[in-house]
């Protein structure tokens, strides 16, 4: 009797018990249904970190790109300034050629007058000293002509 109770018992048991398999399994079942939806995340997961470590490859590229054209962007900045110094130099020496060439000119012509000027009244005197003879000469002419006849 022992053992029909004990059967009787387990038999009870497995009925009350029965619910709580059956929410087990559901329970069961939705938790692999949740972990196939995580599995499918994780992987989606690695997919986005893949690209976004392609991406940020490509933005260090890119960054190593701007960078190498803002090295070559002052490299012509450098060499344009340096042009720029040259011109300025060229422009200096060049002021300074012409400044001493009008200054030159101008002395020239400041002698040139000066002995224009000289060699005009030099001109002057002489002009004034042979009007002076011409003058005296037609005097002893006139002078001379009543003599003659």
């Amino acid at each position: 009797m022992d053992a029909e109770l004990v059967n009787a018992l387990r038999l009870v048991i497995q009925e009350q018990l029965q619910p709580l398999n059956e929410r087990f399994d559901t329970i069961d079942s939705h938790l692999e249904k949740i972990d196939n939806r995580l599995d499918k995340m994780d992987s989606r997961l690695e997919n986005l970190e893949l690209r976004m470590d392609k991406v940020e490859s490509r933005l260090e590229n890119v960054e190593l790109r701007l960078d190498k054209v803002d090295l070559r962007l002052d490299s012509f900045e450098d060499r344009f300034d340096s042009v720029q110094n040259s011109l300025n130099r060229i422009e200096a020496a060049q002021n300074e050629d012409i400044i001493a060439l009008i200054k030159h000119t101008d002395k020239k012509l400041t002698d040139f007058q000066h002995e224009t000027s000289v060699n005009f009244k030099t001109l002057a005197r002489r002009m004034t000293a042979m009007e002076t003879d011409l003058s005296e000469t037609m005097v002893e002419v006139d002078s001379l002509k009543p003599a003659q006849s």
